[in-house]
This record gives C-alpha cells, structure tokens and sequence, in this order.
C-alpha cells in the first residue's frame, strides 16, 4: 500500500486524469453558482480538454502531469506547461476528496515544484478561486503569493478568480 508519485504517460493515465477532472468540473460549477456566478462556462473554460489533449499537453517540451497513484488507483494529480520564459502554470491540481487531509497536496506541489526546477522553470503561476480555500493554503505553503491576474478570467468569473506567482 505504498503510494507512489511518478509521471503520467499513457492513454491510461490521461483517461484516469480526465475522469477525475469531470468529476472536479461538476463540483466547481456548483461552487460557482451557489455564489451567484455564472456556471455554464466553468466547464468550457477550465476543464474542455479530453484525455488525448490532456496527453498532447501534459507530456510536450517543458510540461508534466503528476500522479499519485495507491495500489494502482490514481487518487489525485497536479500538473504545468509552460507560461512564458522561465515561468510554469500549475493546472490541473486534484486530490479524491478520500485522500485529503493527509499531506498527498503537500507532496504532490513540492515534487511538482521539483519537476518545474529540473525542467528549467524559475517560477511558477496558476489560477484558483476565492472558495478553494484549502487549495490557497496548499499553495501559501509551497511560496505562492497572490498575484495581479496574468490573463483576464472567464466572464463574470473575475470576483471569485485569484492568481498566485511563486518564484524558485
């Protein structure tokens, strides 16, 4: 029952990837219109990409997706892709609501950071919103800030977006 950190690869990995992110698509969307904004979009914008593209994305020059994996089950994963010179966007970051509390955030972003500094990233940005609370926690952990926003968010999205840049 070892749990083991290692690269996502194959077709396999990347369905597992784009089911769990399906599942984390329902649950933002939700999220979003208990606060009054507009839900429809979250899905478009944020989790669009089938596993095929998640494949051609996470596994090009510069790019990763991380996986944690127990007895075979992936119970969560975090990935980057380039941004612009030097810097990585942190996307995709999901834990099984069963895994949390238990540090699998913590190890996952500190191997992801490893990963970023390897692959020649000095740092890193990523998106978030105002209730994923325990997410900004993880990141303040890992050096993130909060940042003045690197791209406009989604429509009517802007209120609850935060943007977070750490340096390496």
């Amino acid at each position: 029952m070892t749990l083991k950190l290692r690269a996502a690869r194959t077709a396999a990995d990347f369905a597992a990837v784009h089911r769990m992110q399906a599942e984390m698509a329902v649950w933002d969307a939700a999220q979003c219109a208990a606060l009054g904004c507009p839900a429809d979009g979250v899905a478009a914008a944020f989790y669009s990409a089938d596993a095929a593209r998640l494949q051609a994305t996470f596994t090009g020059h510069g790019a990763m997706m991380l996986l944690a994996v127990r007895d075979g089950q992936v119970l969560g994963h975090a990935g980057f892709a380039g941004y612009d010179s030097g810097v990585a966007e942190v996307q995709k970051v999901w834990l099984d609501p069963a895994a949390r509390g238990a540090g699998l955030g913590r190890q996952l972003m500190a191997e992801l950071k490893t990963a970023m500094v390897a692959a020649g990233y000095t740092g890193a940005c990523l998106e978030t919103t105002t209730f994923m609370r325990d997410a900004i926690r993880l990141y303040e952990r890992q050096g993130f800030v909060r940042a003045v926003p690197f791209r406009d968010p989604p429509a009517g999205l802007g209120p609850i977006t935060v943007f977070m840049r750490a340096r390496f």
